[in-house]
C-alpha cells in the first residue's frame, strides 16, 4: 500500500511546542519507501483545496476509485467518476504545486527546529 499527501504549510503553522511530536511522526514516517510528504507552501497562494479536505482512495482492479470527505458531522463517499475526476485534478494541482518530498522535508525540519 502506498501513501501519498500534500498538506497546507498553514497546518505545520497551527502545531505548538506542545504538539512537536507530531511533525517528529511526520519525518518518521517520511522515511519509510511507500509513503510521500508533500507541503504545500503558503507562498504558492490560494488554491483549489483550501475549502476542505479530501482524500483519495485508489483500490486495485476491477474496483474504482473513491473519493472522503469528512463534514463536522458527517462523512461523504463520492462514487461517480466525474466526481472523482474533478478531485483528481485539484490533487495533481496540489502535487504539481507543492515542495518535493525532500524540500517538503527538510521545510518540516526547519519547523520543528522552531519550535
Amino acid at each position: 500500500m502506498t501513501f501519498w499527501t500534500v498538506l497546507d504549510e498553514l497546518a505545520l503553522l497551527r502545531i505548538t511546542p506542545e504538539l512537536s511530536g507530531q511533525l517528529e511522526y511526520l519525518l518518521e514516517m517520511g522515511n519509510r519507501p511507500n509513503i510521500g510528504i508533500q507541503v504545500l507552501p503558503i507562498s504558492r497562494g490560494p488554491h483549489a483545496a483550501m475549502n476542505g479536505n479530501f482524500v483519495i482512495m485508489d483500490f486495485p482492479p476491477p474496483d474504482l476509485p473513491v473519493v472522503y470527505l469528512e463534514a463536522m458531522s458527517e462523512e461523504i463517499y463520492l462514487e461517480k467518476p466525474q466526481e472523482i475526476t474533478r478531485y483528481q485534478h485539484v490533487y495533481d494541482y496540489m502535487q504539481a504545486e507543492a515542495l518535493s518530498v525532500a524540500e517538503s522535508r527538510q521545510l518540516i525540519t526547519d519547523r520543528l527546529a522552531s519550535l
